[in-house]
């Protein structure tokens, strides 16, 4: 056998770029009002409610109850992404770049409109006739992450059968429920609570085949919240997990350019190909009562 026979040895090469892990679809954007503005910005108009009052003069005067009318606003920002591909090295591969990379731009822009959205549901809100007043999220949507109050454990926990019964018991408290449409109940998790949640489950509970079949993916909906699970979750200056319930009507999202994506020859680069991705959007909370957070410890 020549001793230069591994001259010749071939290296297999494939035909077509494999994407590595990533959530590639927005997973919040169904969970939330959306729809598409015009403008820098976006005002969602609100009208609450009055209470019926006892007459207790006879032919007195006419009691005038004013229906209170609010309004929330909503910034409207761009994003963008771009990346450059130059021809020659186009040349050089077998598999073809440029869709490969457009998918994943658009990707990304997916993952920020959900980014958007959690934030929106916990940073300060602006209301007023010109959005100038700040509606920062209430402590009494909030639940701790030490809360035990429908449980039998202490200390600090991830995702409980007790938190979700708190979580639910202050929607529930806040008369949430209305036309079908607006009232479906979401919470948004990453694997990590999924797990804790059977893993703090007795099995002997009523609860633990139901959280069983959540856990393999068998049913999305527990305790009338539908999961949503996405690592994007963010966390605290503790680092706890801010897990978060809504409600659809409680956020909404204003789409003033949809995600697109777009492949283009830049002449400033000896026309390497430009893979680029656009959109404009933003997302805010409307109504605190129908939000609320669940801390969960992750240590």
């Amino acid at each position: 056998m020549s001793i230069n026979i591994d001259t010749v040895f071939v290296q297999q090469f494939r035909s077509e770029l494999a994407t590595l892990a990533a959530q590639m679809q927005s997973r919040l954007r169904a969970t939330v009002m959306a729809e598409t503005v015009t403008g820098t910005s976006a005002w969602y108009d609100q009208i609450g409610h009055v209470e019926a009052q006892e007459l207790t003069t006879r032919n007195g005067n006419t009691d005038i109850t004013d229906v209170p009318f609010s309004r929330r606003l909503i910034h409207i920002r761009d994003y963008a992404i771009n990346e450059l591909i130059d021809r020659k090295d186009e040349r050089k591969m077998l598999a073809g770049p440029v869709p490969k990379v457009v998918s994943i731009l658009i990707g990304a822009m997916n993952r920020q409109i959900d980014r958007v959205i959690l934030a929106g549901m916990v940073a300060p809100a602006f209301t007023g006739v010109a959005g100038a007043t700040q509606v920062v999220f209430p402590a009494s949507q909030r639940v701790a992450v030490n809360s035990w109050t429908y449980g039998a454990g202490s200390g600090n926990a991830g995702l409980t059968i007790s938190k979700l019964i708190e979580a639910k018991q202050l929607l529930d408290a806040n008369e949430v429920d209305g036309d079908e449409s607006r009232s479906e109940r979401f919470i948004a998790v990453t694997a990590r609570q999924v797990a804790d949640l059977l893993a703090t489950t007795e099995a002997t509970s009523s609860d633990f085949a139901e959280v069983k079949a959540l856990v393999r993916g068998e049913m999305d909906t527990f305790m009338g919240f539908k999961f949503i699970r996405t690592q994007l979750v963010p966390v605290d200056a503790s680092s706890f997990r801010r897990v978060l319930c809504l409600q659809r009507a409680g956020v909404y999202l204003g789409m003033n350019e949809e995600v697109t994506g777009d492949i283009g020859p830049r002449r400033d680069k000896n026309n390497a190909n430009q893979a680029s991705c656009f959109a404009s959007f933003g997302a805010a909370r409307v109504e605190e009562a129908r939000v609320v957070e669940i801390k969960c410890s992750e240590a």
